[in-house]
Order: structure tokens, then sequence, then C-alpha cells
């Protein structure tokens, strides 16, 4: 028996948009985890990438954090968490449970509970966006623009006023 032909993959186009999309979702709800961990942050746990941006702003360190942060980690934590992991939980799990699984353990990799709690939400968003897209492009991109946001933003709150 002959199956019916697979549909033709989302044009490059469209998967950038579910990226943005993913990106500007998880937004709101990663500001909030994070405003209410704010009280147990303190500048010990700090990721490590952002605690070399505070101490060290001269244009080698700002290159290597933001190649790191926002080139390289995305690809490949897309790649173990998305692509791998969450793929092999579907296969004994329904979807909602390895996305939550896969979610938990992205959060388990980042070096503090305050980190891990407030990066849920964008572990979620990029666990949908996966599963409802099938596209490795979406969730890179999610992932890129998150990490340049906190660059960005740890950058502008050490600018003079």
């Amino acid at each position: 028996a002959l199956s019916s032909p697979k549909p033709p993959p989302d044009p490059v186009s469209r998967q950038l948009l579910y990226g943005l999309v993913g990106f500007l979702a998880c937004l709101a709800p990663t500001l909030v985890v994070f405003t209410l961990t704010e009280p147990f942050r303190t500048d010990a746990e700090l990721h490590p990438l952002l605690k070399l941006i505070g101490q060290d702003q001269t244009r080698g360190v700002l290159l290597a954090v933001t190649v790191s942060a926002v080139m390289v980690a995305p690809w490949v934590e897309e790649m173990a968490f998305r692509v791998i992991m969450q793929r092999a939980f579907l296969r004994h799990f329904s979807p909602s449970k390895s996305i939550l699984l896969t979610a938990v353990l992205f959060c388990a990799i980042h070096p503090s509970w305050q980190d891990a709690v407030g990066l849920f939400p964008l572990a979620v968003v990029l666990g949908v966006t996966y599963h409802r897209t099938g596209s490795f492009l979406a969730v890179v991109l999610t992932h890129m623009l998150f990490n340049a946001h906190n660059i960005l933003s740890m950058l502008m709150e050490s600018v003079p006023a």
C-alpha cells in the first residue's frame, strides 16, 4: 500500500515567523517568573556568561559571550533537547508529558535554581513550538532571540543614566 505523500516543509519564511512568535510568546511569562524570583537572586547565582559581561565589557569578551550564547548554545541545546530528547519521549509519553519532561531537563542544566525556574516558560514555549511546527529552525530562532534579549538587557542595565 502506498502512503500519501508527505506535505512539503513550511518555507523558511514561515519557520522564521514561528520563531519570532515563539520569542514574543515567552517574553511576558518569563519576565513574570524572573521578577518573582528577583528577591532570591544574587550576583553569585548570575548565569556565568552574564557574570562575565558584568565583569568585563571589552569588545573581545562581548563578542565571545554573544557568539556562545546567541549562535552556539541555541543550536546545540535545541538539537539535544527538542530534536533528540523530546522526540524520544514522544515514543513513550503523550505530547504534553514529553514537552514538560524536556522542559524540566532543559531547565535543570542551567546553573541556579532561579534561572531554572525562570527559564521554564521559555522551555515550554520551545517544546510546544517544536511539537506543533516540527521546525528546528523556529526553536533555534526563538532561543537565539531570547538569549540576545537577555544580553542586551544586561548591557542596558549597566549603561550609566
